[in-house]
């Protein structure tokens, strides 16, 4: 059979992001006729392959996947699931000089910022997001019901962006100050009993949380877009930050960005609830990725 015409897709994702991305989308393909392999390493597949996809967070397994397709001339796909380092992760990702058939970002946004670090356009694809392509809207809770996210800059960007979640923290504490209670979502790769965390109560469950919080804070975490898709009032804090925000949401001023604690009480009575149009963007994604598939098929 040849190439084009192999119908087995082999998905190396190791972000739970990327997971979450493609799971709407392979009942429809294996409906389709491909069978479908998922996984957060990568074994080189015993039959033939027609596409191999990865996600882009730096790790040796996504390399691995996109090496060993380049060497049989199987096309490649990599999933950028943010607005930001566009570059980097493809870069940090790959090794040098290396570069899937096509890149898939979110949306225009996505696109063109992809281009202005030096991606080639003609190999990247905006295809929305099969899990943002129609979010229900989440039970109505109370606006001074606080919901925080957590997110692991430290761990994940060191101190390049001028900040971290002790800033986050910090500054959060701060604004909302002792007669304003927040709920605290840790996230899995922080210990409970970490110091920076002090005076919030601690959830695992982020969405269980979120059906009785009406307002969520975070700095650009992608929850912060799943919760404003559903409805929720939306404040990104990005402690002394300047020009760069990785937050689209706020870049987009569809929500306040807080860089002060001065600041945050004001933006909290100025949030309004989403999705103001912020939907649209992301309409017939799970179709749209289902046709970005069939141009390998």
């Amino acid at each position: 059979m040849p190439r084009s015409k192999v119908r087995h897709a082999v998905f190396v994702l190791v972000q739970p992001g990327a997971v979450e991305f493609f799971d709407p989308v392979l009942p429809a393909l294996r409906e389709q006729g491909w069978t479908v392999s998922v996984s957060d390493h990568f074994d080189p597949p015993v039959s033939d392959a027609g596409i191999v996809v990865t996600s882009t967070s730096y790790k040796a397994a996504e390399r691995a996947g996109l090496k060993w397709a380049a060497q049989r001339g199987i096309p490649t796909v990599q999933l950028i699931d943010s607005w930001y380092d566009h570059r980097r992760r493809i870069e940090m990702t790959n090794g040098p000089g290396a570069m899937p058939n096509e890149i898939w970002v979110f949306d225009d946004v996505a696109m063109a910022d992809a281009v202005s670090e030096g991606l080639p356009g003609e190999r990247i694809r905006a295809v929305g997001h099969p899990a943002w392509d129609a979010v229900p809207p989440w039970p109505a809770a109370a606006s001074a019901e606080i919901l925080l996210i957590d997110q692991p800059v430290s761990l994940d960007m060191g101190q390049r962006l001028g900040y971290t979640e002790t800033e986050f923290f910090d500054l959060v504490r701060s604004g909302l100050g002792k007669n304003r209670p927040a709920t605290l979502s840790m996230h899995p790769r922080r210990l409970e009993s970490d110091p920076s965390a002090a005076g919030f109560r601690i959830v695992y469950n982020t969405r269980e949380a979120a059906k009785s919080c009406g307002t969520v804070i975070g700095m650009f975490s992608s929850f912060l877009i799943e919760a404003f898709l559903a409805g929720r009032r939306v404040v990104s804090v990005q402690p002394k930050a300047k020009d760069e925000d990785f937050c689209i949401l706020s870049r987009l001023g569809l929500v306040p960005r807080v860089t002060a604690a001065a600041d945050l009480a004001p933006a909290l009575a100025s949030a309004m609830p989403g999705p103001r149009g912020f939907e649209r963007r992301f309409a017939g994604s799970r179709q749209r990725v289902l046709e970005a598939f069939a141009t390998f098929a």
